[in-house]
């Protein structure tokens, strides 16, 4: 099945202190403004709208169980590598997350690193897409004061 429709947000960030906004297509045609946590007023330029094409892979055969070797290999060459307990897409938006609500770069990325080694000891896996809501939710509900 392919999708019926996307979502895109346009995001911008402040030159002056870095603070992440992101907004509707809706939002940037009418209001085109942002005031920053700086204080800095933001002036959108109007969107129509984005064009999108999606790129679908192409599948030339199913996979079959002769793999199997290979994925052995593979799964043990993994194992060998250093693991991280978050990917930087996730600490990246992260401290994002922290900033958009006051905190400062690098006291955000210095809780996100020392929260994702707390995750990874008490739920036995490394922050990824799938899971980054509930880490988000750990982040605020379990550790929120500053550092």
């Amino acid at each position: 099945m392919k999708p019926k429709s996307v979502e895109v947000y346009p995001v911008y960030i402040c030159n002056d202190c870095g603070s992440r906004y992101c907004e509707s297509i809706e939002y940037v045609r009418k209001v085109s403004k942002i005031l920053c946590v700086c204080g800095k007023v933001l002036d959108l330029a109007p969107i129509e709208t984005f064009n999108i094409t999606p790129v679908y892979v192409t599948q030339t055969t199913h996979p079959t169980h002769q793999n199997t070797t290979n994925k052995e290999e593979n799964k043990s060459s993994f194992v060998n590598q250093p693991e991280t307990e978050i990917g930087e897409s996730e600490l990246n938006d992260s401290v994002d997350l922290l900033v958009s609500l006051g905190w400062k770069k690098r006291e955000a990325n210095k809780k996100v690193l020392s929260v994702a080694s707390l995750w990874k000891k008490e739920n036995k896996n490394n922050i990824t897409r799938d899971n980054f809501d509930e880490f988000a939710n750990y982040l605020f509900f379990n550790h929120s004061e500053k550092v």
